[in-house]
């Protein structure tokens, strides 16, 4: 039955790709295309076809990627078909049983995009000789290879396919004989290498779509799928060293243009004390304006990639699941103004809360935010740490709203998903700058630089020499320690030796540790002073002075871990803000010579003093904290700081590194449909699925043993695919 339900709608809608409907919040203002719009039109109505079909999507996306996932929890008002997704009963999750659950929505855009890809004549020009329809092309490449991948996300392996079919007999034999892709070989599909080849043709810009500035809901730039970070999950999801640096490479890539850029120095979450009450206030400041954001792409905005909604039914697809499991009930309201011979009606869109709603934070949750150390400083010349008293993480605080229902009962509401109290026309977010970074951060620690990823978290990275040395000038005046294999007798010894031959160093350092002259190896052993960063009398200058001599200078060669160029130039100003403890909203200046950034930590724990030993949040003491805090490393004591930049640990660190980048994902992007994807990609790093299991077992505060048994079992991730029944 599933199959043939399956097989109508792809033919269905494969046999009107051309004539997809363009009346709604997906039509372009046709004004900006002239000429060039008669001619192609009926390829772009099928490429706003495909835009509109992932409409279809949205929402599952939050939803699958939340409810299965640590951040969320179900309250007692929880209908049977969520409540079965949150506990992995995979004979309740079948396809069709419920809205969310339906396999044809995703291979309705793979059958789009296949007949497009058939279809579309790239290489018929204007007047000009500019391609017409390469951008639309390569767009729809990514757009496909996306779907691919939340296919294999949800479903773990499913049937794969590059051409449209437009007959049953078509259709039975996909399912009966196709063959499957999966996270481990997707990158070597066809999907994938046609993306490679299209990666840089720019992206399409229609301007605004909706007809006039009331019926604007987004701009076109929004809904473009960037390929270098489509490309970019692929390569992360599949986990090999190698895979994630060249994850790194693609992320960096879009980062490097004009629309990616340094983290949005803007958006942050504040804390101020309010001693005279003993409390704590929460200014969202600009944190939560991403999601409301209906302007073009560009390296100042937050926002890269949505799925757009229309705020009524005459404007297209209206999604309001998300807004109502949260507990928002989308409420309209028509006002009409003017007389009866010239009168105009207008439909408003609020939220009204529902007190029986389905989900709530979980207590897991809850307790990672206020396990956070919110900083702050009384006076920028002398750098006097503050600890902002019981303060946490001011992202999770502020988007827990609480409210008195009949009773009298304090109900909790989650405000993320529901910006404002205002119904947001931009959600979900698939892409912004910090999800983007965060997976950068991932990226470059799985490839062997955990001190680089980590300054994304504390400080940010941006176009400064006082952030990272960029000269081989900079190592020149170091005098390091190594260690010196002595023979004595017929025994070997090894004693602590002092050296000034900065030459040597810079030549076994051009090699990288695992150097090719195995002389100097067996001659000179490394000792950990050698790996640590700038001693206390060194370079203390530095912001990213927790960064290894070591991983600087491997970093030289590496392309992806430049950021000398315009893109990463950061903000004008020269200064970072401290925020004082008082009763206002008041800042003063720390003054840093050049283009500043922040780090993504900062977004809800204060702005973090650069220097990275005079902040709680610094590389050694947060190492230590992942590795006490884990059971993975319940037998490890505290490492001692020339213990964790010892290379024999590099390992232990890199995992230390991930559990933090974990840790922020879920404090920064919490919510937003990325958690269970983000847990089941570092379980797969590890080849450890017990990361997974014991995350998600403890969404209560209290650990599921049932539930953590279950989720040993891979097959648990993934909702049963009606191909492989």
């Amino acid at each position: 039955m599933n199959k043939n339900i399956i097989s109508s709608l792809l033919i269905a809608l494969a046999m009107c790709i051309g004539f997809s409907s363009c009346e709604d919040m997906l039509q372009a203002n046709n004004e900006r295309h002239g000429d060039i719009n008669a001619v192609v039109s009926d390829t772009l109505y099928g490429y706003w076809g495909i835009l509109k079909s992932i409409q279809n999507l949205g929402e599952r996306y939050v939803i699958l990627g939340e409810c299965r996932g640590d951040l969320v929890d179900a309250t007692e008002y929880v209908s049977d078909s969520i409540y079965s997704i949150l506990n992995f009963e995979r004979d309740k999750t079948t396809d069709g049983s419920n809205r969310y659950l339906n396999i044809a929505d995703y291979y309705h855009v793979i059958n789009s995009c296949n007949a497009f890809l058939a279809k579309c004549d790239t290489l018929r020009t204007d007047g000009r000789n500019r391609e017409i329809m390469i951008k639309e092309y390569a767009q729809v490449c990514a757009v496909r290879a996306w779907i691919y991948l939340q296919l294999v996300q949800v479903y773990g392996e499913v049937p794969y396919i590059t051409k449209p079919m437009l007959s049953t007999a078509e259709m039975e034999d996909f399912w009966a004989n196709s063959e499957f892709v999966n996270a481990t070989n997707l990158k070597d599909k066809e999907v994938v290498t046609k993306l490679i080849e299209v990666r840089n043709t720019p992206i399409p810009n229609y301007g605004y779509y909706g007809s006039t500035s009331s019926t604007q809901n987004c701009h076109s730039t929004q809904c473009v799928f960037p390929a270098n970070l489509v490309l970019g999950d692929i390569y992360l999801l599949e986990g090999s060293k190698a895979s994630c640096a060249q994850a790194a490479q693609y992320y960096y890539d879009f980062l490097n243009t004009i629309y990616g850029g340094c983290p949005t120095d803007n958006q942050y979450c504040a804390i101020t004390r309010d001693r005279q009450n003993d409390i704590n206030n929460y200014i969202n400041s600009n944190w939560l304006s991403p999601f409301r954001s209906i302007s073009e792409v560009s390296s100042g905005q937050e926002t890269v990639t949505v799925i757009p909604s229309a705020t009524n039914k005459l404007w297209g697809t209206v999604q309001h699941g998300v807004n109502e499991l949260f507990g928002y009930v989308p409420s309209i309201s028509v006002q009409t103004n003017g007389t009866d011979t010239a009168s105009t009606t207008n439909a408003n869109v609020s939220l009204e809360r529902d007190y029986k709603h389905q989900l709530v934070l979980s207590e897991n949750y809850k307790q990672l935010g206020d396990a956070q150390v919110y900083e702050f400083y009384n006076n920028g010349e002398t750098d006097e740490l503050k600890v902002m008293e019981n303060g946490g993480d001011a992202r999770v605080r502020s988007m827990r709203e609480q409210d008195e229902n009949e009773n009298g009962d304090l109900i909790e509401f989650v405000t993320k998903q529901n910006p404002y109290g205002r119904y947001s026309t931009t959600y979900p977010v698939i892409y912004r700058k910090s999800n983007i970074w965060l997976r950068f951060a991932e990226a470059i620690n799985r490839a062997g630089f955990p001190g680089y990823a980590f300054g994304i978290l504390k400080c940010g990275m941006v176009n400064n020499p006082n952030w990272v040395p960029t000269d081989s000038v900079d190592f020149i005046d170091i005098e390091p320690y190594y260690y010196a294999d002595v023979q004595t007798d017929s025994t070997t010894t090894t004693r602590l030796e002092y050296s000034s031959d900065v030459l040597l160093l810079n030549a076994l350092l051009e090699g990288g540790y695992y150097t090719d002259s195995l002389e100097a190896m067996n001659a000179i052993q490394y000792s950990p002073e050698v790996y640590a960063p700038w001693p206390d009398e060194g370079l203390l200058s530095l912001i990213c002075n927790h960064i290894s001599i070591y991983e600087m200078h491997r970093a030289k060669s590496t392309p992806w871990l430049n950021f000398n160029t315009q893109y990463f130039n950061g903000t004008t100003n020269s200064s970072l803000l401290m925020y004082r403890d008082g009763y206002d909203y008041t800042a003063e200046n720390y003054t840093i010579s050049g283009n500043t950034t922040t780090g993504i930590h900062s977004r809800g724990c204060g702005r973090l003093l650069p220097r990275d030993r005079n902040t709680s949040f610094n590389y050694v003491n947060q190492v230590n904290r992942m590795l006490q805090m884990h059971e993975d490393y319940a037998e490890a004591d505290s490492l001692t700081r020339a213990e964790i930049y010892d290379p024999a640990n590099e390992e232990l660190v890199i995992k230390a590194i991930e559990d933090l980048i974990c840790d922020e994902m879920a404090l920064e992007t919490g919510v937003e449909g990325n958690r269970f994807f983000d847990l089941m990609r570092m379980a797969r790093h590890r080849k450890d699925n017990d990361f997974l299991a014991k995350r998600v077992a403890m969404r209560t505060g209290t650990m599921n043993a049932a539930l953590r048994s279950k989720l040993q079992s891979e097959s648990y991730w993934y909702l049963p695919c009606p191909a492989r029944k």
